[in-house]
């Protein structure tokens, strides 16, 4: 059986070569046949030059990389990687994730229950699909003091699945997240029958949330299987660009909420809204330059 492992890098220099030997250390090229495909989008950190340099010392795991030649977004390099892969089976890990020997439990899992989307446990797992209410809460300043008050823990709860919570045996999700998702090749097709795997309309943001739906809607459900831990180091391609995360989180939610009609304008008046409230909060926190450049993106982007 082979799998098809794609990984789509940007400025992701430490976290690549973390990646990556963690797929060579786990030994799960042991078992299967590996064809690992890496998409740099034109990262300008020494990721590119650390692939070129270390290409050969990957060719156990079958290692091709891809210097893209602009930032295409994580949705068309992933699309790209899909359309090129031949594996029975298809593993999309963010470079910022590694695995290790648990991910043959993934895979047994995926191989017993092929139209499904697997993933580990990992950081925190989204239990149902968001709404309008659940959106407002978890991307405005409001919603975080409210939930840090607990004043909506019971209904936050409901949504989320965090680590510290047992999931034993395997449990059915609504959304995993695309840190780490496996599929079979025919769960792929299926997905492709409604367009591509991810809508890149949606670069990097809720296209997983988007995906997820639309394959819900061909019953094709998504589950997390406890056995199969991998390691997230959250954040790295944004640690020093907070704008651009801001830019493309609502910039990506502005699309979502207005493809599945969730109450948009409803919701864009309330996030711009929270963007003004907030901006005073911003400002202790990141400083009046990053305030000013946050809360202007967030209100431009919602309007």
């Amino acid at each position: 059986m082979k799998i098809s492992v794609i990984v789509v890098a940007y400025n992701s220099r430490d976290e690549i070569e973390k990646c990556l030997r963690s797929i060579l250390d786990c030994g799960i090229a042991r078992h299967y046949d590996l064809e690992t495909f890496v998409f740099d989008n034109c990262s300008a950190d020494g990721t590119r030059e650390y692939l070129q340099a270390n290409l050969s010392r990957y060719h156990r795991i079958g290692l091709e990389i891809f210097l893209l030649k602009k930032n295409f977004g994580m949705s068309r390099a992933v699309n790209m990687g899909l359309s090129m892969s031949s594996g029975d089976f298809i593993l999309v890990l963010n470079p910022d994730v590694e695995v290790d020997a648990s991910l043959t439990d993934l895979v047994d899992f995926a191989r017993l229950h092929p139209c499904t989307i697997c993933a580990p446990t990992i950081d925190v797992v989204a239990q149902r699909f968001p709404n309008s209410v659940w959106i407002f809460l978890d991307r405005t300043l409001v919603g975080y003091f409210l939930k840090k008050l607990g004043l909506y823990s019971e209904y936050f709860g409901g949504y989320y699945v965090t680590n510290d919570r047992p999931r034993n045996p395997p449990s059915r999700v609504d959304m995993p997240g695309a840190s780490a998702l496996l599929f079979s090749r025919d769960t792929y097709r299926a997905i492709r029958r409604c367009g591509k795997f991810f809508d890149e309309q949606f670069p990097v943001f809720w296209n997983d949330v988007d995906m997820s739906l639309r394959a819900s809607e061909m019953e094709i459900y998504s589950w997390i299987v406890p056995s199969c831990r991998v390691k997230h180091e959250s954040g790295g391609t944004w640690r020093n660009d907070s704008a651009l995360y801001t830019a493309l989180m609502y910039r990506g939610l502005r699309k979502f909420i207005a493809k599945w009609d969730i109450s948009p304008k409803t919701l864009r008046f309330l996030i711009a809204l929270d963007a003004i409230l907030g901006f005073p909060i911003y400002v202790i926190v990141r400083g009046v330059t990053a305030a000013t450049e946050i809360s202007a993106t967030r209100f431009r982007l919602m309007l």
